[in-house]
Order: C-alpha cells, then sequence, then structure tokens
C-alpha cells in the first residue's frame, strides 16, 4: 500500500498547518526527513547542537500526527506508522548509548544524543551538556542537505 490515501494526505496537512509546519506538507516527505535525519546522525552528525535539535523536532510532528484520532482511521495509517517505528528503532539504537542529556523529558527521542559526531558537534555537545563524545574523522565539513529543511525549530 502505497503513502496515497487522500483523507490521510489532508489531514497530515490540517495537522501541519494547525501546528504552525510550512514542511513536509506530505506524508512521504515526512519520513524521508526523519529516515534522512537519522542517517546523519548514523554516519556522525557534521552540525552543532541547535541544528541537531531543529533536525529533530520533525519526529514531534509525526507524533502529533500518529497521536491523531482521524488520521489514525484512515486506510493509510498502519503503513506510515510501521515506517515511521522502523525508522524509530534505528534511532533508538543510535542514541541508546549516548549521554542522558534531558532526563525530564517527555519525548524518547530529545532524553539521549547519539555518543559521536562531527568536530562541532562534539564540542557543542561538550560545552552545553558537559558530556564527552567520539568524534567521527572526516564527517565535520559536510554541506547542509537541503531536504533536512528549517521548516520549523
Amino acid at each position: 500500500m502505497a503513502l496515497v490515501d487522500n483523507d490521510f494526505t489532508k489531514r497530515f496537512r490540517d495537522i501541519a498547518h494547525d501546528s504552525g509546519w510550512h514542511a513536509p506538507t506530505r506524508p512521504a516527505q515526512a519520513l524521508g526527513v526523519w529516515e534522512e535525519f537519522v542517517t546523519a546522525c548514523a554516519d556522525g552528525y557534521a552540525f552543532d547542537l541547535s541544528e541537531y535539535l531543529n533536525d529533530l523536532s520533525i519526529r514531534k510532528f509525526i507524533q502529533l500526527v500518529l497521536e491523531d484520532p482521524e488520521i489514525q482511521r484512515t486506510e493509510t495509517y498502519a503503513l506510515f506508522a510501521e515506517r515511521i517505528h522502523r525508522i524509530d528503532d534505528r534511532f533508538r539504537g543510535l542514541v541508546g548509548d549516548g549521554p542522558l542529556v534531558r532526563p525530564d523529558s517527555d519525548l524518547w527521542w530529545d532524553r539521549r544524543i547519539p555518543s559521536y559526531g562531527s568536530v562541532e558537534f562534539v564540542e557543542d555537545a561538550r560545552e552545553r551538556y558537559s558530556v564527552e563524545l567520539r568524534s567521527v574523522d572526516g564527517r565535520q565539513l559536510r554541506t547542509r542537505n537541503p531536504r533536512l529543511g528549517r521548516a520549523h525549530s
């Protein structure tokens, strides 16, 4: 089943609009942005913590979608949720051994950060959270991936 369901897409767009998101405007975009962020973390996140937290904010929007009772009644919900949960599992594996930096957060994805990243990410984490992370060689000068957009922080 593809992520083409007019009721799902319409409600997805309504949730985005109501919560102040300008992008992503389609469910497949949200999946792509979340998956690309997780891949960027697996590679060694290449930017500072402010960028990391901004990129991570897509997951909060996705949670709004997952928890919406109207969208849960659509035909596409189960497929969308399954795909998100697969990406979530990968992210849990990445942050599972990372330091606990926001223990009071209600959001599981917001409590820990990856245990490694670019020099910029590592230095920012040390400064902001007083934690030591492993630096990944060759990752600190990558250019920004435009699909990880700056729709909302």
